[in-house]
């Protein structure tokens, strides 16, 4: 709920800045419905993943960075256009494209403009002094997630992904991934046609903007390419990553958009956009809906996959942990979930998991009883095959036929 209602929040301030960019509320408002209905967006609007609830973050800081630099440059607006991207990025670090690309206009167009850097310190001295604050406590938690990670041996990706690290089978991989699956899971294809013409648009016009809507435009492309290199191998099997796309996909469709009703101020080419958004909107909807139906009732009717399976063994366990007498604050050990977060969660007890049966994983349980693990669940009795995980594993304390609870010694 608390997702569904940040993006919400968030897609109502897009609609403002929509209504800033083009001076008509029914364009704005048929834009917000065409950029809102994607199945992957609606999909993860209404789930725990923390990725929509940047999105909605980062947009509401459009909103106040837009009105900052169409207004007076106002210190307080500066201010809160950069808390609304730093609660963002700190939910989700690749985020941060966002305030960087907006510091970024602001600084990279006083030098181009004025040829004094320090003039426009002056100037902006709120969003500078926002920015910084922003910038170091993104820094904090980075050293925090870092310290962590090595404390609890991985949680949080804090690792890039770039196409470097991957041979040429995982990257061919990625790029049937993309072109292959998600092309028509994101937007209908002829929609990915629609922003490519808008794209192309832009490129064509882009001597004709504004300085600094050019400054801006570069800014975010390369915030884009930096992002898609440096996650690359994510786009595999993380569909979520593509929402970091959405608010600059908006903002390229407001941008050309606007442009286009500049450069040919006829009502007829206002019209054509209404009826174009309007009818892509529609469309949109419909096909979000059979998708997002498609990809819930697949899921429960036919089969569950690895990172579901472990909710549907220990749905319960929490209670059935308390009635057996392990402690709530008792740290548990977990093998297996692949999904990181599942156990944990359904234990509602703080610990660690374990991927498989090797030496190496074998090894770490020592490491978590040092550290005060003293439970040990296991989701699948065929890992008692491996001799040493069962010397380890011989005080059963509770035993059903999903899940078996072991004390540690």
């Amino acid at each position: 709920l608390f997702n569904l209602s940040v993006i919400t929040v968030g897609f109502y301030y897009l609609f403002l800045t929509s209504q800033r960019f083009l001076a008509n509320r029914l364009l704005a408002l048929l834009i917000i419905v065409f950029v809102f209905a994607s199945p992957t967006l609606i999909y993860y609007a209404n789930n725990f993943l923390p990725d929509a609830t940047a999105l909605g973050f980062t947009l509401i800081g459009i909103d106040f960075f837009v009105r900052y630099h169409q207004g007076k440059h106002h210190k307080r607006t500066a201010i809160i256009a950069m808390f609304w991207f730093l609660l963002a990025s700190l939910m989700k670090l690749s985020y941060a494209i966002y305030p960087f690309a907006c510091f970024g206009t602001v600084m990279l167009y006083e030098v181009i403009d004025n040829k004094r850097l320090d003039l426009g310190f002056k100037r902006h001295i709120g969003l500078f002094v926002s920015f910084a604050v922003l910038f170091v406590l993104l820094l904090v938690w980075a050293v925090y997630v870092t310290s962590y990670n090595q404390l609890h041996h991985g949680y949080f990706l804090s690792n890039i992904r770039p196409f470097w690290i991957l041979n040429e089978h995982d990257t061919d991989l990625v790029w049937r991934h993309i072109f292959g699956y998600w092309w028509g899971w994101h937007y209908p294809p002829w929609s990915m046609i629609l922003f490519a013409l808008f794209a192309l648009f832009l490129f064509f016009q882009f001597n004709k903007y504004d300085l600094i809507d050019r400054v801006f435009i570069a800014m975010l492309v390369l915030g884009m390419v930096a992002y898609f290199i440096l996650f690359f191998a994510q786009f595999t099997n993380h569909d979520y990553y593509i929402l970091t796309f959405i608010p600059a996909l908006a903002l390229l469709v407001l941008l050309s958009s606007r442009q286009l009703l500049k450069a040919w101020p006829s009502r007829w080419i206002l019209y054509a956009l209404i009826v174009c958004f309007g009818v892509s909107g529609i469309q949109h909807t419909l096909y979000s809906k059979d998708k997002v139906r498609w990809r819930y009732w697949n899921t429960m009717q036919n089969e569950i996959d690895e990172f579901a399976l472990v909710g549907t063994k220990l749905n319960g366990a929490d209670k059935q942990l308390d009635e057996v007498g392990v402690p709530q604050d008792a740290r548990i050990i977990c093998l297996r979930d692949p999904g990181y977060s599942g156990c944990t969660y359904y234990t509602n007890r703080f610990g660690w998991l374990l991927s498989d049966t090797t030496d190496e994983q074998i090894d770490r349980i020592s490491a978590f009883q040092s550290e005060g693990a003293g439970y040990f669940i296991l989701t699948d009795t065929t890992y008692l095959q491996n001799e040493r995980l069962k010397n380890i594993l011989h005080d059963k304390i509770y035993n059903n036929e999903k899940y078996s609870v072991y004390k540690l010694h």
